[in-house]
């Protein structure tokens, strides 16, 4: 599976419909489990393998119906979280999942990232701030070679909504495949204001965290 520009998604990984003129919140709230999912699809190469629905009623099952979600959440703290998208990418995938450091930043994640096999899919939860405003967002990150980390933002590859007739309103630029950079950003920010998809596909992007400013989480999740 490409992770770039040519990327083609037959279905959608975040499963919550949004276009520009009729669009829906939870399509922008679902990150962890469009990161979840995403995970699942960077290790098997492919974008059918899981969908942010899928990820959400996993985690759900996790917790027992005295605990209700909301459909499109993994948990109600950021701990909760990331342990539910660590079992949701290891049971739907043979992988192995590594944890890092906690709250590292950018050029020690990076590091970490870097020490890990080529073909290592990761979830990040990075905390910081995007044009000047405290910001946090769960996204995929990928050792695409010995010198490469790519991040890779599923939550952009979500389907254009519905009429009551069934006709489909006009998608977001860029919706068929996942939003990529050099570092950590908000696809869904680009993909909002964009005007060509190649802002989606940027080193620096409207939705990129200030890099001075991060701090990330990360589990690898490492092929057997």
């Amino acid at each position: 599976m490409q992770v770039g520009p040519a990327s083609i998604a037959a279905s959608f990984v975040n499963s919550i419909q949004s276009s520009p003129n009729r669009p829906q919140a939870a399509s922008t709230e679902n990150c962890a489990s469009c990161s979840a999912a995403g995970g699942v699809c960077l290790l098997t190469t492919t974008m059918h393998a899981a969908t942010s629905a899928d990820a959400a009623e996993f985690a759900r099952g996790l917790r027992g119906e005295d605990k209700i979600l909301p459909d499109f959440r993994m948990g109600d703290s950021v701990e909760e979280q990331l342990r539910n998208i660590t079992a949701f990418v290891t049971t739907r995938t043979d992988a192995v999942a590594i944890e890092a450091p906690v709250d590292l930043s950018l050029p020690a994640a990076r590091e970490w990232m870097l020490s890990q096999p080529v073909g290592t899919a990761f979830v990040a939860f990075v905390e910081g701030s995007v044009d000047g405003k405290e910001s946090f967002h769960f996204l995929n990150a990928s050792r695409t070679d010995a010198d490469n980390i790519i991040f890779v933002d599923f939550q952009s590859n979500r389907p254009p909504r519905t009429t009551g007739r069934g006709a489909q309103y006009a998608p977001y630029l860029g919706n068929q495949g996942p939003a990529t950079s050099e570092a950590p950003f908000v696809g869904i920010i680009t993909q909002q204001t964009a005007s060509s998809t190649h802002e989606l596909h940027a080193p620096v992007q409207l939705g990129s965290f200030e890099r001075e400013t991060v701090k990330l989480t990360v589990i690898g999740f490492v092929k057997q």
